[in-house]
């Protein structure tokens, strides 16, 4: 499962890739600058309903965002992060087939 630390740096880096600002984002999103700036920090969470609006103003998908097909991170952590969850669908497929016998 993934931090609040990791969301909010996901969150970051994407209105970041975007070339957005904050304050550009919030005025988007009908929000104030102060809850990106939660949201960015990890602070508090969008609820799915926003995070799925977030997502499609980006132009991503849930699997981009949070499973890493494409890269969406520039932050160092990104090799770690890809590795850490590469692991979890690994052993989540090998459950899943386990399961199915």
């Amino acid at each position: 499962m993934m931090t609040k630390a990791e969301i909010a740096a996901i969150l970051k880096n994407l209105r970041k890739m975007s070339g957005l600002t904050q304050q550009q984002l919030a005025d988007l999103m009908g929000r104030s600058q102060q809850v990106i700036g939660h949201w960015e920090t990890g602070y508090s969470q969008p609820d799915i309903s926003t995070l799925l609006a977030l997502f499609e103003l980006y132009d991503k998908s849930i699997d981009e965002a949070f499973l890493n097909t494409e890269p969406v991170s520039i932050d160092k952590d990104y090799q770690r992060f890809k590795k850490d969850v590469t692991k979890q669908l690994r052993l989540m497929r090998l459950e899943i087939e386990r399961l199915k016998q």
